[in-house]
């Protein structure tokens, strides 16, 4: 389960008790994000949408009081209170609204990041599972050595499926609930064939094989998918990165000859200011388009 949200003051035990106040005005705005209790459930944040949104109220209000108190501090040093006064909401407003924004999606990234580690590790538990069945070991205990087996995301999903079970819930709806939990649709594909299996009788053995062919193939297509894309990324980082710093310094530099002037030693600083921000930028962007499959993490 989370216990720390980014932007929420508190750990959520806490959070949720300070934030009570805040829960009939948070029973109206859960109406506008109908999402809200799938994506809790699926990014294993353990509180029910109306709790979730009165703690992002709550914590807007928090930071709405800390960053105007920063401000008024910091136009009061100035000297020049009733001239820089705007500048008060101008920074207090945006902050805590994206504060609040970032708050409301934050189940929805969680459980999109969770879905991309799901992934990244399902190929490898399906083929375990697969030389499990055919050696004859029964789908409890293949669901068990899943679970024991060190794949990660998909080895903590299986794991609260084995609980389910030895607490006495039928393995099919076992299968059927953590389906429903889990943010992966190539996983909640797997659960759900293997729970149907499992009620209508069939070999579990096709099952499987069929569903390590199928996964085998689609990520190979995002794998291909993926260099394609590279070489238009490449392109515009070579533009951007290289060519466009490059050859602006030699057209200001060419156009200041033309015009009689000089060029500002500061113009170079923020050419160079503008490349290394791209390079993170660049980097980062990258690294989320990459497939979990070929991740070095």
């Amino acid at each position: 389960m989370t216990d720390i949200i980014p932007f929420v003051p508190f750990r959520l035990a806490k959070a949720k008790k300070m934030s009570e106040r805040f829960r009939g005005l948070a029973s109206k705005a859960a109406k506008s994000f109908p999402n809200l209790e799938t994506e809790l459930l699926q990014s294993r944040i353990d509180i029910t949408p109306i709790e979730y949104i009165s703690i992002a109220l709550y914590s807007t209000a928090f930071w709405f009081i800390v960053t105007n108190a920063i401000m008024i501090v910091s136009v009061a040093a100035s000297g020049q209170i009733v001239k820089n006064l705007y500048l008060i909401p101008m920074v207090s407003l945006p902050v805590t609204g994206m504060s609040f924004l970032y708050l409301v999606s934050f189940p929805m990234m969680t459980a999109r990041f969770r879905a991309k580690l799901l992934d990244r590790d399902l190929l490898f538990a399906l083929r375990h599972a697969l030389i499990q069945v055919k050696a004859g070991v029964t789908l409890f205990d293949t669901i068990a050595s899943i679970a024991r087996g060190g794949y990660g995301t998909v080895s903590e999903e299986f794991n609260r499926v084995v609980r389910d079970i030895n607490a006495g819930v039928p393995a099919a709806d076992a299968l059927e609930r953590a389906g429903f939990e889990n943010p992966s649709p190539p996983l909640r594909q797997v659960i759900w064939q293997l729970s149907n299996s499992l009620k209508a009788g069939s070999d579990i053995a096709l099952t499987l094989d069929s569903l390590v062919a199928e996964f085998e193939k689609e990520q190979l297509n995002v794998i291909q998918k993926y260099g394609k894309e590279m070489n238009t990324w490449t392109m515009m980082y070579m533009m951007a990165g290289v060519i466009m710093p490059s050859l602006g310094i030699t057209f200001i530099i060419v156009m200041s000859s033309f015009f009689g002037g000089s060029v500002s030693e500061s113009i170079f600083y923020l050419i160079l200011v503008f490349v290394v921000f791209f390079q993170i930028f660049f980097l980062s962007f990258m690294k989320t388009k990459r497939p979990m499959s070929i991740s070095s993490d």
